[in-house]
């Protein structure tokens, strides 16, 4: 018996044990109980002990085969690498350099449990140390009247998490760019030229469109402006998100698990990185394909996503005719934070490729739908020639690739120009109230 002890065959045996151990329960979805009492359930508790014991049969063969003294000093080392590696990682993570934010400290509260955070961070978010502030609607914006007066020229602007201002301060976002930009160039005549912004994270075309058909009688725009993001085309609830939903319930509860035992033992960075590796696993059982891949059938126009992001084009702009608006500012607000590993602007990566194939892509359909299409390749490349601009200034931070303050200003301005258009002919209305 001890010589089988002593054996390799036993080593291995017990290592590979423990991982199966480690991995086994979300793989065959044990973790999917009653949420509330995940972590309570004994047989948690079973596997958790079952690995201690695997974990002390392995010691004892290693004992019984090299000697104490060999297995302790190799412990001590091992341990002593585990430790300086995660301090390692501690020390270069990016984000305690950083102010803070909610949703990347929630998102890896077992990292970060330690840190001192804002005292109502529980209850407010903090995007980038930027106080997020909430009007009546629950949209990030001042609360504005109902119904309009009639010396008001309202513009109202829809968008996703890029029109939001995720990391920027409200003042640096272009909605209060753009106000800011036109009531300088229209000081002295009414109306009063105010810009609400109705942006919200995560959401698509589609979204947008139901978001503009609810409020749009509370609004009463003048004028409608729309901030495109390369993956707004993207349907939420289809088959491969609700596979990436289930992955996420039956994975959840494990990986908070693992980082919470991690975390016990002070190794919560090696942690993450184990989490990373459940998610392959995950993306693997599930067969969650890459982002690339999703965007690439997004944009196939024979695809469900295309043709629902088509008609709520078409929906939007049907909207803004019913209401004798001018025809709506499509802004695309392409994604330059994947521009950032360029070297050379005049040979982009195949990623920016096929990127700038969506925006003129989107671009087109946008026309196609009446709308008023604005880009900025034009005047970001050139900045970047210029040196006006480096590539670490076009995202928020080197752990958000959201758009930065800069690029916000270059949004505003270009947008001004095209609302300048609309106002000038606004104000030659022979029945305007001066």
């Amino acid at each position: 018996m001890k010589r089988f002890i002593k054996s390799s065959y036993f080593l291995v045996g017990m290592l590979v044990l423990m991982v199966l151990l480690e991995y086994l329960p979300p793989i065959f979805h044990v973790y999917v109980r009653d949420a509330s009492r995940r972590l309570k359930l004994p047989w948690i508790i079973t596997f958790q002990l079952l690995q201690v014991f695997l974990l002390v049969l392995c010691l004892f063969g290693l004992v019984c085969r090299y000697g104490k003294k060999v297995v302790i000093i190799n412990a001590v080392a091992i341990v002593l690498i585990l430790y300086s590696f995660d301090f390692v990682l501690w020390k270069s993570d990016p984000y305690l350099k950083l102010p803070f934010d909610s949703p990347h400290y929630f998102r890896n509260f077992e990292k970060y449990h330690n840190l001192q955070r804002p005292a109502d961070a529980s209850n407010i978010n903090y995007s980038w140390g930027h106080k997020l502030r909430w009007n009546r609607l629950r949209f990030r914006e001042r609360d504005f009247q109902e119904p309009k007066p009639v010396e008001i020229f309202r513009i109202m602007v829809v968008g996703d998490s890029f029109t939001f201002g995720t990391g920027l301060a409200e003042s640096e976002r272009y909605s209060n760019l753009l106000e800011k930009l036109l009531r300088e160039k229209f000081p002295s005549v009414p109306p009063v030229i105010e810009v609400l912004n109705f942006g919200i994270r995560g959401v698509n075309t589609i979204s947008e469109y139901i978001l503009l058909r609810k409020y749009i009688d509370k609004v009463q725009p003048d004028l409608l402006i729309f901030g495109f993001c390369y993956n707004d085309v993207r349907l939420r609830g289809e088959k491969t998100y609700r596979a990436y939903e289930l992955y996420k319930r039956n994975f959840r509860w494990y990986k908070r698990i693992l980082m919470k035992k991690m975390s016990f033992i002070g190794l919560s960075y090696l942690g993450g990185m184990l989490e990373k590796l459940t998610d392959k696993i995950g993306d693997y059982i599930y067969n969650i394909p890459a982002d690339i891949d999703l965007l690439k059938r997004a944009y196939d126009p024979r695809e469900k996503d295309w043709a629902i992001f088509s008609q709520s084009l078409r929906d939007i702009k049907r909207l803004s005719d019913k209401l004798k608006l001018p025809p709506p500012i499509f802004a695309i607000l392409n994604h330059f934070p994947g521009y950032h590993c360029l070297s050379d602007l005049d040979q982009p990566s195949e990623e920016c490729k096929f990127l700038a194939q969506c925006f003129a892509q989107v671009g087109q359909e946008a026309k196609t739908a009446g709308f008023n299409v604005v880009t900025f390749e034009d005047e970001v490349f050139a900045r970047l020639r210029r040196k006006q601009l480096k590539f670490t200034d076009l995202p928020i931070n080197v752990i958000d690739l959201h758009p930065s303050r800069y690029l916000n200003e270059i949004y505003a301005q270009k947008i001004a120009e095209r609302v300048e258009i609309v106002l000038e002919s606004y104000l030659r209305r022979p029945n305007l109230k001066r």
